[in-house]
């Protein structure tokens, strides 16, 4: 039988004007509980606290200008402002364009006078075909400090003005507030065109809940369906044939210093500099999502032995079975911007188990060479490759496959 007690509350009342704030006792009926515990929040104790920014921001542009009467431009500050303090979403920037089609002109009853803005960059404009931007801001830059450039009007020579009077004109300025545009496109086929290649999709964020924290529809973890090239890989040879490489130069995959086979590559020496191209390309850097790939040492490998048979005395002298249905290491949303080898861990947490992604076709593909996988082998001097339909491959760290790199991509 459950008791029912009272329990005196203290409720705040707001008074009116001209009255005391006071607090005024009233009864409320609660249940006691006979030793059960009960559940809040989500269930784990945490009650979620959450508050709406709206987005606000304000731009302050001159009201008019004086144009000299020499060749000259005005000399006083006029400023274009984004006024500090502004709250936009994190991935926008607020943008102040000239508008285009515009021609610079001061009309005083039949007589027009050309006349040319100048900007901060010293740059002279006499007319405006297209947008032409004069100041920008990222959200955090808006907010914290601002930003303000001078638009000045003037001649670069002595105009001739006819009449005596005000020749007045205008300047059209626009203000918005964009976020970037992807790069990456979804195919009708299901595949993603980005940087002038088609990419596979492992991780489809449209509909797979996954190991990787992804729950938002347009990320996706991809492999380039074509292997990188000599020419981008930097090798001899045909420039358009398909790149083979060696994994390491080393002798064991992992080091003495616990240090992570792949860390240290050639593969993802030759990634890097693939994907570093692409990553400091304005037009394509915001279809790249930053990860951490969360390689693993010898030490942690090793802590992990019944599950994938693993038997050793240290980086240089071991084996493990199983290796190839590790589930661990896997790549994760948050980190850097980078390009990466798959890992057996991104394969098991997103395709599925050993058997199901042999056979997976985005993995296994039948009319190309094997490429490199960045887990360790089944021997202390083994890397690991997608093999044509089948992935359980060892190979010698000398031996020589092709690359393909992974991106976590998004059309967001």
């Amino acid at each position: 039988m459950k008791h029912a007690s009272k329990i005196l509350v203290g409720v705040l009342s707001l008074a009116t004007l001209g009255q005391v704030l006071q607090a005024t006792p009233i009864l409320a009926d609660t249940w006691t509980g006979n030793g059960t515990s009960g559940t809040w929040g989500d269930g784990d104790g945490k009650t979620q606290v959450s508050t709406t920014i709206s987005s606000s921001y304000t731009v302050t542009i001159p009201a008019s200008l004086t144009l000299p009467q020499s060749n000259t431009y005005t000399d006083e500050s006029n400023n274009v402002n984004v006024v500090q303090g502004a709250h936009i979403p994190a991935n926008e920037t607020i943008h102040v364009n000239l508008s285009g089609g515009q021609t610079f002109a001061a009309t005083h009853t039949s007589d027009t006078v050309a006349f040319k803005v100048k900007l901060a960059d010293d740059t002279k404009l006499s007319s405006t075909t297209e947008a032409y931007e004069v100041l920008s801001a990222t959200a955090s830059q808006a907010h914290d400090t601002g930003a303000a450039t001078d638009v000045n009007v003037g001649f670069d020579a002595d105009p001739d003005y006819k009449f005596a009077g005000i020749y007045t004109g205008h300047i059209q300025f626009d203000v918005s507030s964009q976020h970037p545009v992807s790069p990456v496109v979804k195919n009708e086929d299901g595949t993603l065109q980005f940087a002038n290649h088609r990419w596979r999709i492992i991780v489809d964020g449209d509909t797979d809940a996954n190991q990787a924290g992804n729950t938002r529809a347009g990320d996706y973890l991809a492999i380039r369906e074509d292997e990188l090239t000599n020419a981008e890989l930097g090798l001899a040879g045909d420039p358009t044939a398909i790149g083979q490489t060696a994994f390491n130069n080393d002798a064991y995959y992992f080091s003495a210093t616990g240090v992570n086979g792949y860390t240290g590559s050639i593969v993802k020496a030759k990634i890097d500099a693939y994907a570093q191209t692409l990553i400091n390309t304005p037009s394509l850097t915001a279809g790249i999502l930053p990860v951490s790939l969360n390689d693993m040492s010898y030490d942690d490998f090793a802590t992990d032995a019944d599950r994938i048979g693993f038997s050793g005395s240290g980086y240089n002298a071991w084996t493990a079975e199983f290796a190839p249905k590790d589930t661990r290491g896997v790549t994760t949303l948050g980190g850097i911007k980078q390009a990466f080898a798959l890992s057996y861990g991104d394969i098991h947490t997103s395709v599925g188990d050993w058997a199901e992604a042999s056979m997976n076709q985005n993995l296994c593909f039948l009319e190309d060479e094997p490429y490199w996988l960045r887990s360790p082998g089944e021997k202390d001097n083994f890397a690991t490759y997608e093999n044509v339909n089948f992935y359980n491959r060892n190979a010698f760290l000398s031996d020589t496959m092709a690359i393909r790199p992974a991106f976590w991509l998004t059309t967001n």
